[in-house]
């Protein structure tokens, strides 16, 4: 196995912004892509680094909420193709410009996740009783933010609950749950929600 990944074995295969009325393919201006998996933050998040000499923000436009494909390979791992194909992210902002030529700029977009928009375009509002904490995680995950892709890892919890989630969104509502959530196996409330490429998790810390 290699100690790194040379830039010649990373195939960019796929890389399409769409937008409400047309699509547009990154692979060539494509210059930067950092996706940020954190566990103590509750939806993927990305930085995306264009050179853009087409004027995509205005020819698309890029007004918010764009979604942006990727499908990404590997070689190099024993000589076998790892194919890297994130999950759908959108648009939040664009975070910088720098004009590099005068008809030609750095176009750097803050991208954030399915699950991120999911949440800002939804409320809960509901009473829960004779639950676990788990059963309702799952429940307010499987009925706002499930994608039909990413597998979606509860890890049970401890104690029935009595709650009103008061007009939340879901995201917020599985935070402030994760703050009551106790473990079978210990007293301690140490429950995070978080989301990486391959799911998104509701586990304690342990």
């Amino acid at each position: 196995m290699p100690n790194q990944i040379n830039a010649s074995d990373i195939n960019v295969k796929s890389f399409k912004i769409h937008s409400a009325t047309k699509a547009f393919n990154l692979v060539k201006p494509f210059t930067e892509l950092v996706i940020y998996e954190n566990l103590f933050q509750s939806s993927l998040r990305a930085d995306l680094t264009i050179l853009d000499s087409h004027n995509y923000a205005y020819k698309l436009p890029i007004v918010g909420e764009e979604t942006i494909e990727v499908d990404i390979s590997l070689t190099g791992f024993d000589d076998e193709t790892t194919s890297v194909k994130p999950p759908v992210f959108h648009v939040n902002a664009i975070r910088d410009r720098e004009f590099t030529k005068p008809k030609s700029q750095l176009l750097s977009l803050e991208l954030v996740s399915e699950q991120y928009m999911s949440s800002i375009h939804s409320k809960v509002s509901k009473a829960y009783r004779d639950k676990t904490i788990s059963e309702i995680v799952k429940d307010i995950h499987d009925t706002y933010l499930d994608d039909g892709v990413k597998p979606f890892t509860v890890e049970s919890t401890d104690r029935i609950e009595r709650c009103v989630i008061p007009n939340l969104n879901p995201i917020d509502a599985i935070t402030w749950l994760s703050k009551r959530a106790i473990s079978t196996e210990s007293s301690i409330v140490n429950y995070l929600f978080y989301e990486t490429i391959a799911g998104a998790y509701f586990v304690n810390l342990n």
